[in-house]
């Protein structure tokens, strides 16, 4: 098993593991000013990275040696803007494969509403 390494990224976003198993993974994150855009709501960046963050966790689980791995494509639907807020992504590996998995996430506010949702073979 390939141990969970926190990415750079980790600091400036200030998220968290919360849950890390076969196939399954959920990060938290205070979402706040700092990672807003010029209009003032999260910009698109901090949904991508919160979830191709959270689709890279659960997947070196299911290998069986030591691979690295690549985003080779990446979809996201944005559904909410964010000002601040307490976000979860959650990602499941949907297809794991001998070339590539296909992992998806969604991630939510406090109050449970759906923010972004996507998903992304690597």
């Amino acid at each position: 098993m390939i141990t969970y390494r926190r990415p750079r990224s980790a600091d400036w976003l200030a998220f968290a593991l919360q849950v890390r198993r076969t196939g399954h993974a959920i990060f938290e994150m205070e979402a706040d000013e700092r990672h807003h855009n010029p209009m003032g709501s999260c910009t698109a960046a901090i949904y991508c990275d919160l979830a191709v963050q959270r689709w890279a966790t659960p997947t070196p689980l299911l290998w069986r040696k030591a691979e690295t791995f690549t985003t080779i494509e990446l979809k996201i639907n944005f559904l909410r803007a964010v000002r601040k807020a307490t976000l979860t992504a959650e990602a499941r590996v949907v297809k794991s494969a001998a070339l590539w998995d296909t992992s998806s996430a969604r991630v939510k506010d406090q109050t449970g509403k759906l923010v972004a949702k996507g998903a992304a073979p690597a």
